[in-house]
């Protein structure tokens, strides 16, 4: 279960409108089944600002449900008196929570401890296939981006390509390189034409 904001902008003659007191209904959409239930009616939203209002939802199920809702206001200055709008996994406090990393991209990034700790905030304890899947494509994730990116070294003492470690002080893989197609002469420093599988 999380804690999530819904923020909506209410405007008259295309400007901010403040010092309205609207309300929301909000409604719980089971993903898979479509099932639909009302779970807030004419809940009162908080003034943020500017035009700007927003509602607490708590104790949701973000990871299996989205959220339908309507905004609404009897003041009849403002552009539009009911906003629509839709709470789903994409823009919620489980991506965007500062309590653990700021977005999925950090899921990449080389701090194991933190990516483990971000996955298991993501999936609210989850455990099983999905988390093992997804582990599984952050593990890819850091490969592809220390071949890509880090210190390689052609070695022509051992006839290898290494690429070493984030911190550059090991040996992350390394692969039998050769400078002909048929991998009959060891790389000598004279260019390379063949490359084995990394190991």
């Amino acid at each position: 279960m999380s804690t999530e904001q819904i923020y909506v902008y209410f405007t008259a003659s295309k400007e901010g409108k403040t010092g309205l007191t609207p309300t929301i209904d909000v409604f719980q959409i089971v993903r898979v089944t479509g099932v639909t239930t009302q779970i807030v009616t004419n809940g009162n939203m908080t003034a943020i600002g500017g035009g700007g209002y927003r509602y607490t939802l708590s104790s949701v199920d973000i990871l299996t449900n989205d959220y339908f809702y309507i905004a609404k206001t009897t003041d009849t200055s403002v552009d539009q008196k009911h906003l629509p709008g839709l709470k789903t996994l994409a823009n919620s406090h489980l991506i965007s929570t500062s309590t653990n990393q700021d977005n999925l991209v950090y899921l990449f990034s080389a701090n194991a401890s933190s990516q483990a700790d971000y996955i298991a905030e993501f999936f609210n304890g989850a455990s099983g296939t999905i988390y093992d899947d997804v582990q599984g494509l952050i593990n890819i994730g850091n490969t592809l981006r220390i071949l890509s990116t880090n210190k390689t070294i052609a070695d022509p003492i051992t006839h290898t390509q290494k690429v070493y470690n984030d911190a550059g002080d090991a040996v992350f893989v390394s692969a039998l390189i050769y400078e002909d197609p048929e991998a009959q002469i060891p790389y000598r420093g004279q260019g390379i034409s063949r490359r084995e599988k990394f190991q």
